[in-house]
């Protein structure tokens, strides 16, 4: 099912305000600049990109303490990041709860307020 009209065209009206009345201009990224104002000319480019390198060596050091301290089999999911709605963890634990009925899954793990050197 689609949404709603009155929503369509809230939207549509939102997005043209936007356009038009928005006073600094910001945006995470070209393509998103583009989108959201015609093109990126006095957009503040935020790119939401990381060092990769560091993101590896993070991701090694947690998967070593993870295989030391949970030595169960199966499929691991560990989520990283605010416990808070906009991260949408219900649907995360929904999706736990049926792999957990299809494979064995132990454990889920959220991590909150996780500070990175």
């Amino acid at each position: 099912m689609g949404k709603p009209i009155l929503l369509k065209k809230y939207e549509q009206w939102a997005f043209i305000t936007n356009r038009k009345l928005a006073t600094d201009k910001m945006s995470c990224g070209e393509q998103a600049a583009h989108y959201l104002f015609g093109s990126i000319k006095d957009v503040w480019l935020l790119p939401n990109a990381v060092d990769i390198q560091q993101m590896m060596t993070v991701a090694n050091q947690s998967r070593q303490y993870i295989d030391q301290e949970f030595d169960d089999e199966g499929l691991k999911i560990i989520q990283v990041g605010r416990l808070n709605e906009v991260k949408n963890h219900q649907f995360s634990l929904e999706i736990a709860e049926q792999l957990k009925n299809v494979k064995s899954l132990l454990p889920y793990i959220l991590l909150d307020k996780v500070h990175w050197i």
